[in-house]
């Protein structure tokens, strides 16, 4: 993948993860944000994730968001945060979110237990039908 041909918000996600698939799905569908390209982080080289300034371990523990115009990575919660924030309505919902650090103190850290958890979250909501890529060690 060309990453310099992207003219969108560029987001990183487990493809293997029906959970995080069937997530970002919810977002485009509630928000429907424009100019956003969803990718499995596992479709790209090393090069192409260190240009966008990370790596495939860190994309495996959460979603990022690469903002090609302000040159910016946001990772985790955040990234959903900018991903809402491309849309009117989620703006104002992300802007009265930011204002509040306790607020969003309590989504960081809610969201970094959905992800540590979100394979067995994809099994209990049965999302796992969702991944983009299948991970032949969950069938054995």
């Amino acid at each position: 993948m060309m990453l310099e041909s992207v003219d969108a918000d560029l987001v990183l996600f487990d493809g293997t993860c029906g959970f995080c698939a069937w997530s970002l799905a919810l977002v485009a569908r509630c928000f429907e944000p424009e100019h956003v390209v969803y990718v499995p982080y596992q479709w790209l080289s090393p090069a192409e994730l260190a240009a966008v300034g990370t790596t495939a371990a860190s994309c495996a523990t959460a979603v990022h968001l690469w903002d090609g115009r302000e040159a910016r990575l946001y990772r985790g919660a955040d990234a959903f945060n900018r991903l809402v924030a491309t849309t009117a309505a989620g703006k104002r919902i992300v802007s009265a979110l930011a204002r509040c650090a306790p607020i969003l103190a309590a989504e960081r850290a809610l969201y970094a237990v959905i992800a540590r958890n979100r394979l067995v979250l994809s099994r209990l909501l049965g999302t796992r039908r969702y991944a983009v890529i299948v991970d032949e060690s969950e069938h054995a």
